[in-house]
């Protein structure tokens, strides 16, 4: 309620015209940090064990399993093929934590089995937080990386890099709430035989995409928000060569269908650039349910051949205010390090509050009068 309660104020700051550089961030809060016991995970483990650093345990599933509320599990290098399933619950003042080991990058891929196998499913849990891991390599036509499903709800993603999937990176689905995904690296996703692939797909409600980097997802979209989805915030991201052109794809689209339709999304302070088709866009036919409060604005769109900001047939996106067609100056595209230049029109032009307090690499925002658009903070 809280996180709704600060999306609609900064809603009504921003058609009231509220000056860009105000200093209150008016974002969902984030999932506060566990608090409770330290547990260990290691492919030198055993799960019998006690989950100490001396003696730790051997899946990451076994984990997920045991952990209480406010408690944390540190996965130490290696790979862990392991179909995981995220089934417990934690609370807003006590969340359970996965993550890496510090200065360590262990990888999730799936053991198979199932026609479509998850690295991670996450199925009715809630206050989870999942970061520093390498999550890649799910199987088959409708999966996905991260896999949010089931009423699902405050599950932050973050710090990971999330790659080389048969299908989507990550999905979430309409019974969804409250997910954070945030600071993700989020790469050469699909393709699936039968739809698009997408970096992010999400249909659910009250949902924050911020700071990723998605990028090279060349059989969908980058960020793909579909067909019911409510409330949703994109900020701060780096969205770039994403989609194909035989399928129509490219950077952000948001959509719908003839009963449902995504609403009071908003697209701000991010960068569009070099993918396939479309920068950003709606596809909000006259013959579909037409939306309300859709805003894309303080954006930079670039090199997106079929329009930078699009919209389709029945509009569906107010862009209106304030985004800029200006080539972003990348530092090296060819190496995907997306990283700007100083003289980038990104530099100080992004709204202080949609922004959040640190980009992609922690660099506290905003270094100069005003936060740089995109996931880097120029240093």
């Amino acid at each position: 309620m809280i996180g709704l309660l600060l999306f609609v104020l900064a809603a009504t700051a921003a058609r009231a015209g509220s000056p860009p550089g105000i200093a209150v961030r008016l974002l969902p809060p984030p999932i506060p940090a566990s608090s409770g016991k330290t547990y260990y995970v290691s492919t030198t483990g055993d799960d019998s064990n006690r989950g100490t650093f001396e003696e730790p345990w051997l899946t990451v599933q076994h984990a997920l399993d045991t952990l209480d509320f406010g408690d944390i599990a540190l996965v130490r290098d290696g790979t862990y093929s392991e179909n995981l399933r995220a089934t417990r619950q934690g609370t807003g003042v006590k969340p359970i934590t996965i993550a890496n080991y510090p200065g360590e990058r262990p990888v999730l891929r799936p053991e198979g089995g199932p026609e479509n196998s998850y690295p991670i499913a996450i199925d009715s849990a809630s206050y989870h937080r999942f970061q520093g891991f390498v999550i890649e390599g799910a199987v088959g036509p409708s999966s996905a990386n991260v896999y949010l499903s089931r009423g699902s709800h405050h599950i932050e993603i973050s710090g990971n890099e999330i790659r080389n999937s048969s299908d989507q990176g990550v999905f979430g689905d309409r019974t969804t709430h409250d997910l954070q995904i945030i600071g993700n690296a989020i790469h050469d996703n699909g393709p699936s035989p039968i739809h698009q692939s997408h970096g992010i797909y999400l249909e659910g409600v009250d949902q924050l995409v911020a700071n990723n980097v998605v990028y090279d997802n060349h059989f969908g979209y980058g960020i793909h928000v579909y067909p019911i989805a409510d409330r949703v915030l994109i900020v701060q991201n780096t969205v770039v060569g994403n989609g194909n052109v035989e399928n129509s794809s490219g950077g952000i689209i948001l959509g719908g269908g003839s009963e449902t339709t995504v609403n009071n999304t908003k697209i701000v302070n991010n960068i569009v650039a070099f993918n396939a088709t479309m920068g950003i866009r709606s596809f909000f036919p006259k013959w579909v349910l037409q939306p309300e409060g859709n805003e894309a604005y303080s954006n930079v769109g670039f090199g997106n051949p079929r329009d930078d900001f699009s919209t389709y047939d029945g509009g569906g996106i107010d862009y209106s205010n304030g985004n800029i067609v200006s080539d972003p100056s990348f530092l090296d595209v060819e190496a995907n390090d997306f990283r700007l230049r100083p003289e980038s029109p990104a530099v100080d032009r992004a709204m202080n509050s949609w922004s959040p307090d640190t980009d992609f690499d922690g660099v506290v925002r905003p270094r100069g009068p005003m936060p740089d658009s995109g996931a880097f903070e120029s240093h």
